[in-house]
């Protein structure tokens, strides 16, 4: 059983109210939390009885939205409208990566960027590991670089977004050029790593930069075995 803690600020909820209190109970089965690796976590090996388990920053109904997709419910279409962000927080926090892509998708179809925004998405999107946010708000930096140099504050951007914004100015570069030729792993859009580690029977859920090493460990591994199969027949 968890223990949310309802923060006092009310977040609508389309599938059902929660109610005024301090803490709210919301039941689980750890075989269920097995998808969820950041709760399972917390359930530990099991035993007789329910184990009370507290949660803080997350609002009593957006973690019985995440238990409701555990459950195999489907969220729909105003849910995810109206709880995009709080969902990618959530999902990042307790390991639910399908949840939080699908949340991904529909935040930055939402989402309007603008100058005086982007750089507030792309510290979440960075903070949050969402790669498609993180690209979305990279492209405008790129596209609209003098305007967001003149009026957006960069002091506080990682130092390890700079690969990333290499990457999308080398998109961008190439969609101007004739001949723009295949896009290297390096340059492809998350969407379209996604899609390449899913046809090779690969896990579709890291980061690009967890993708990137599993294609390429993948075509190391096939361009051994290739060489070992001619070499036998040698």
């Amino acid at each position: 059983v968890f223990e949310v803690e309802d923060g006092g600020q009310q977040v609508r909820n389309t599938r059902k109210r929660t109610p005024p209190a301090s803490n709210v109970r919301l039941h689980a089965h750890r075989f269920i939390l097995k998808q969820a690796p950041g709760l399972a976590s917390l359930c530990g090996s099991g035993g007789q009885g329910l184990t009370s388990l507290p949660i803080s920053d997350v609002h009593p109904d957006v973690f019985r939205l995440i238990l409701h997709y555990l459950y195999g419910g489907k969220l729909s279409e105003e849910e995810f409208k109206s709880h995009a962000k709080e969902l990618i927080d959530a999902a990042n926090r307790f390991g639910v990566s399908t949840l939080k892509m699908e949340s991904e998708v529909w935040y930055d179809k939402l989402t309007k960027i603008g100058v005086d925004n982007v750089m507030e998405i792309l510290l979440f999107a960075h903070a949050k590991e969402s790669e498609l946010l993180k690209e979305s708000a990279l492209d405008f930096i790129v596209l609209n670089g003098d305007n967001v140099l003149e009026n957006a504050s960069m002091k506080d951007v990682p130092g390890d977004l700079f690969a990333d914004l290499l990457s999308a100015m080398t998109r961008e570069k190439k969609r101007h050029t004739s001949k723009q030729g295949r896009d290297s792993l390096s340059t492809m859009r998350i969407n379209n790593l996604r899609a390449k580690a899913h046809a090779e029977g690969l896990s579709f859920e890291g980061s690009r930069k967890e993708l990137i090493g599993a294609l390429e460990e993948k075509a190391r591994a096939e361009y051994a075995a290739a060489c070992a199969a001619l070499s036998r027949r040698r």
